[in-house]
């Protein structure tokens, strides 16, 4: 993805968010993979603050920029609940 462009803002600087590239390669492939039905749901768990978030904006920014739009694409969708929802 090319350096400050993102559809999604990612708070986390690059330099400081590591060891996540293998979950967001797995959710980036499982989309694509959703083109032909081949995939599964795909649930990702964790306490408050561990970086979920921040791993489907990466995903939907990938998605977003690095598909080849010549071919069939995933069109990525993210919404992010209001806390006064989930309160």
């Amino acid at each position: 993805m090319p350096i400050n462009e993102a559809v999604i803002e990612t708070l986390v600087p690059e330099e400081v968010y590591t060891d996540r590239k293998d979950h967001i390669d797995y959710f980036y492939n499982a989309a694509l993979k959703a083109i032909t039905r081949r995939t599964m749901s795909t649930v990702l768990l964790g306490q408050r603050r561990m970086g979920k978030t921040e791993i489907f904006k990466r995903v939907v920014n990938r998605l977003f920029f690095n598909q080849d739009h010549n071919e069939k694409v995933v069109i990525p969708v993210f919404y992010q609940f209001p806390d006064a929802f989930l309160s």
